[in-house]
């Protein structure tokens, strides 16, 4: 989270020129981030002003143990890589079906959808138990992402099936492995979707004060 952070407040000054005096002079995806935050500025012993914040937003926290919030992100980060490596080892083998374009057009959109889902989860699986309200969004995040590589991992199956129905003459076993291990992909996307789907989180105000000068960012 810290290195998206930096990132963020980094191409802030650049489009800027320099920190703002003001929160509502922030870029529409700085308050989208930092939803929550209050920033104010506090003079160091040199006499330099350094913009500093404090969360005093809404946090969200699934209502899962320790243990359990463990063990359901050990899952998905474990589900995608499983999904991803099979989904590449399946569609980079020399079979006449990947070939083919209606396998194609869904095995490109699969590669867009699995590095969404990842860096979906890399954010969400980073963001902690108690998430701000910038991070709470990785959560719709990782359910919308897990469910378009569903699908397109879905029709890469569908599609070098009906290949093989119609025009495999040669590597039939082969073929139809090919689809099997498609579908296992599509059932571990599935899987991120439906354990996720049934968390439910709880919401509660940050007990941070910041200083009376302070601004609390806000994202409409």
């Amino acid at each position: 989270m810290g290195s998206l952070k930096d990132y963020i407040q980094r191409r802030e000054m650049q489009r800027t020129g320099g920190m703002p005096e003001r929160a509502e002079f922030h870029s529409k995806g700085y308050h989208r981030y930092f939803e929550g935050w209050s920033e104010y500025r506090e003079v160091d012993e040199k006499g330099k002003a350094r913009l500093k914040r404090v969360y005093t937003g809404v946090y969200h926290a699934a209502k899962l143990s320790d243990q359990q919030w463990r063990a359901f992100h050990v899952g998905y980060g474990a589900a995608w890589l499983l999904s991803f490596i099979l989904y590449f080892v399946a569609v980079t083998r020399p079979l006449d079906s990947n070939a083919c374009w209606y396998v194609a057009v869904p095995e490109a959109l699969t590669v867009a959808c699995l590095f969404w889902m990842g860096w979906s989860l890399f954010n969400f699986l980073t963001a902690g138990k108690n998430m701000t309200l910038g991070e709470y969004r990785y959560v719709e995040a990782v359910k919308k992402s897990s469910r378009y590589t569903f699908v397109a991992q879905l029709l890469t199956a569908v599609g070098t099936l009906a290949y093989t129905i119609l025009s495999s003459r040669e590597n039939l076993a082969a073929e139809l492995g090919c689809v099997l291990v498609l579908l296992v992909c599509a059932g571990l996307s599935l899987l991120v979707y439906l354990l996720e789907n049934r968390v439910v989180y709880d919401s509660f105000l940050s007990t941070e004060e910041a200083p009376r000068e302070a601004q609390q960012i806000t994202y409409d």
